[in-house]
């Protein structure tokens, strides 16, 4: 018995006429087809994409690729513990990140740009948000604290660039 989030759900029709489900189940680690064959479309009312459930069930290979046979499936409640533990978060600590983010900051030349990130640093409501949420639903940074880490990445990236062309062309900057 373990938490999943329900990524995908889909209803089929078996060879026998008889609906059952294909789902999508996910945490941190990864995801797994599973198969659910018995009331089908009483348990497809009550469930939505993204939600969090708790699965028991059997797992096989089928076609090569591991499977689980779903036994017992039920919606649970979002809960703080269950997002670090279903969702895939960034690998750096947002100490480790905000304090790369001051670094870089402090190193903005122009008055104004520096000016409007000291306001945004110091709003404590949309730094919260801003150090939690992902970056993107699916191909980049899409996990919690990813808006943070890429935000990160691009000021260093752009540090980068600045020191390169502050040697190579000295007074272009």
């Amino acid at each position: 018995q373990t938490d999943r989030i329900c990524a995908s759900i889909n209803v089929a029709t078996s060879k026998a006429g008889k609906s059952y489900l294909t789902l999508v189940l996910g945490d941190r680690s990864g995801e797994i087809e599973g198969k659910l064959w018995d009331e089908a479309d009483i348990v497809n009312e009550r469930l939505e994409r993204m939600s969090p459930v708790q699965v028991e069930g059997v797992v096989s290979v089928y076609r090569e690729k591991a499977q689980v046979t779903v036994r017992t499936l039920k919606t649970v409640p979002w809960a703080d513990d269950l997002f670090e533990k279903l969702v895939p978060v960034s690998r750096f600590s947002v100490a480790e990140m905000t304090g790369e983010l001051d670094r870089l900051l402090s190193t903005v030349r122009n008055p104004h740009l520096r000016e409007l990130a000291r306001v945004l640093r110091k709003d404590q409501a949309l730094m919260g948000r801003f150090t939690a949420v992902p970056a993107a639903k699916f191909i980049h940074h899409a996990y919690l604290r990813g808006l943070l880490e890429h935000t990160v990445l691009m000021m260093s990236i752009a540090a980068s660039m600045t020191a390169h062309y502050e040697k190579m062309m000295p007074g272009l900057l």
